[in-house]
């Protein structure tokens, strides 16, 4: 495979990391970007996004991060909200090996 060489001059090119906007510029036509799938497989789903190559990335290796005061530690709210996202995300799907055809935790 050649070598792929990063457009400099003489194209229209726009760069943000602004995901919602990139995803809204996408969806209005106005160019194509990169989407996180359960975010975007509805879209795909209803025709208003199309995928132009069948082949996808997979993050391996995740990770989330939940930041807080240390005030917040003991407080009600807090505890309830760490719970759940630690419930949310302990049951991610972080790879899925097609070839194996198994999902990993």
């Amino acid at each position: 495979m050649a070598p792929v060489k990063k457009v400099t001059e003489g194209a229209n090119t726009f760069n943000a990391n602004d995901y919602n906007m990139l995803i809204q510029m996408a969806l209005a036509g106005h160019g194509v970007s990169l989407g996180w799938s359960h975010l975007i497989a509805p879209l795909i789903s209803e025709g208003r996004l199309v995928r132009p190559v069948s082949q996808s990335v997979e993050l391996k290796e995740k990770q989330h991060y939940l930041n807080f005061m240390k005030d917040k530690l003991n407080s009600e709210p807090f505890i309830r909200f760490r719970d759940w996202f630690l419930a949310e995300v302990g049951s991610e799907v972080t790879c899925i090996d097609a070839d194996a055809g198994i999902a990993v935790r």
